[in-house]
């Protein structure tokens, strides 16, 4: 018999809780939501995805059902954050020249 490997599985063990915080918080509110976490593909590799759900209403604004997408985001989020991890060396190098500077500064006023 095949067992079927429950949704909240499929979640980086890491992204598990924020993924179903956003869910609950979602599915309590009535509000569209959106999350993002790693999933784990039918070949095991992780990959990161985005989760946009939405209810769907009757007339009478009842929630009748959710709709949902599951996209892969991956080269987009490593590509993100790539350039995250630029940004902070080019801040930190630019804070350290500054600070030599104002070392430079201050030691030709000090002659």
């Amino acid at each position: 018999e095949e067992m079927r490997t429950r949704w909240i599985e499929t979640i980086h063990p890491d992204d598990r809780e924020s993924a179903i915080a956003c869910r609950v918080a979602g599915l309590a509110s009535g509000a569209p939501f959106q999350t993002e976490f790693r999933h784990r593909r039918h070949d095991g590799a992780w990959r990161w995805h985005e989760l946009r759900c939405a209810p769907v209403r009757e007339v009478t604004g009842v929630i009748v059902r959710w709709v949902g997408s599951l996209t892969d985001i991956h080269e987009a989020r490593v590509l993100r954050e790539r350039l995250h991890a630029q940004e902070e060396r080019i801040t930190k190098t630019a804070e350290v020249r500054s600070e030599e500077h104002t070392s430079e500064l201050q030691s030709h006023s000090d002659l």
